[in-house]
């Protein structure tokens, strides 16, 4: 019921719009007594003792009141709506430094072919290297040397500078190789040369490439032909070290292959291969070896020393091995067997030694 004016007249301010605030209280994981949420609501809101409603609020004119109410919704839209996010400026990462790319022509120089010219009189062969530039560019040819595998260099260009390939053709380089009659050449003989570009001289390509076989025999013959005696029937060509090693009853040890020449007209026959040093054994199954006039053959000894526990030294006699020749004739008699000696070069051996017992 509305209240009544104190003329006696329902109160105007019944007809006025009532603003009720209603408050929930609401939990959901806790409920009540009797399953029902925790809601408080009042239909009015009352103020004094009497329960009269607030009449200084009533009694303001009507538009200060519809002002008044909506400054209130205002003030809760602000409260209640979501603060905008603030957006920082992604930072923009620092240019990083580009690498300088390598000039890839310097990887387009290959080797065509070789050739084999003998020149006893200066006791020496020539190599022809045939390399092709396949680049787009002139290219430069900076070093070029022939290598055993031992590391020693036993060749090298006879220009210099080595020369220039221009783009898309071929240039034959000329490689001086000596024949060397005091030491035998380590297998596996390699080619390596290096190619530079005119426009930066500080970066280069190099090429490591293995010899022919049959180049390298040919040069072998040659060189023994140089190198033996009046008195050589066989020569040792060479010596290859690249047999994996291995140990045995007699102790550690190692392969060496090695390749003789025959010089003359008759077949002769290697045997009694010997090491000169007490410390070193040597065995051989392929002995003994044959090999036909002006021909080649190979034959592998087995070469075993006490152990790794002591440090091993060079010595001279440790690489100094003993030959002997003999003719390979039916009837041959033994006096006309011709022993003859052989060194590695100073390093071989304590190089094979030191792969061995650190394996």
């Amino acid at each position: 019921m509305g209240s009544k004016h104190p003329t006696g007249e329902p109160d105007p301010a019944d007809d006025e719009p009532v603003f009720e605030l209603v408050a929930e209280l609401i939990d959901d994981d806790a409920v009540l007594p009797g399953d029902s949420p925790r809601i408080a609501a009042a239909d009015r809101e009352t103020i004094g003792a009497d329960g009269r409603r607030p009449w200084h609020i009533r009694r303001l004119p009507r538009g200060l009141r519809i002002a008044g109410a909506l400054a209130a919704v205002a003030a809760l839209t602000v409260v209640a709506w979501p603060t905008p996010r603030v957006h920082h400026p992604t930072p923009i990462p620092s240019p990083q430094p580009t690498h300088v790319a390598v000039n890839a022509d310097l990887a387009k120089v290959s080797i065509t072919g070789t050739t084999l010219t003998s020149d006893a009189g200066a006791g020496s062969a020539v190599l022809g290297l045939e390399l092709a530039n396949g680049a787009a560019s002139q290219l430069d040819i900076v070093t070029a040397d022939v290598f055993d595998g031992s590391g020693a260099r036993i060749g090298t260009t006879s220009a210099w500078p080595p020369g220039t390939i221009a783009a898309g053709s071929a240039l034959s380089l000329p490689m001086t190789l000596p024949f060397t009659c005091d030491s035998i050449p380590v297998l596996p003989i390699t080619i390596r040369y290096s190619v530079g570009s005119p426009q930066d001289t500080n970066i280069r390509h190099i090429y490591v490439s293995p010899l022919a076989g049959h180049t390298w025999d040919v040069f072998s013959h040659e060189q023994a032909a140089h190198c033996a005696s009046a008195t050589d029937n066989v020569y040792v060509a060479s010596v290859d070290t690249t047999q994996r090693p291995h140990t045995v009853s007699t102790g550690p040890g190692f392969d060496l292959t090695f390749t003789f020449d025959s010089l003359g007209e008759v077949p002769w026959s290697v045997d009694g291969i010997i090491s000169q040093s007490p410390e070193i054994t040597v065995t051989s199954t392929d002995t003994p070896l044959t090999v036909a006039p002006g021909r080649s053959g190979t034959a592998t000894i087995h070469v075993h020393f006490p152990s790794c526990t002591a440090p091993r030294t060079w010595t001279a006699d440790w690489g100094l091995l003993r030959f002997t020749a003999r003719a390979a004739a039916a009837g041959t008699p033994a006096t006309s067997d011709q022993p003859f000696m052989k060194i590695m070069r100073p390093t071989l051996f304590s190089a094979m030694v030191q792969k061995v017992c650190s394996a």
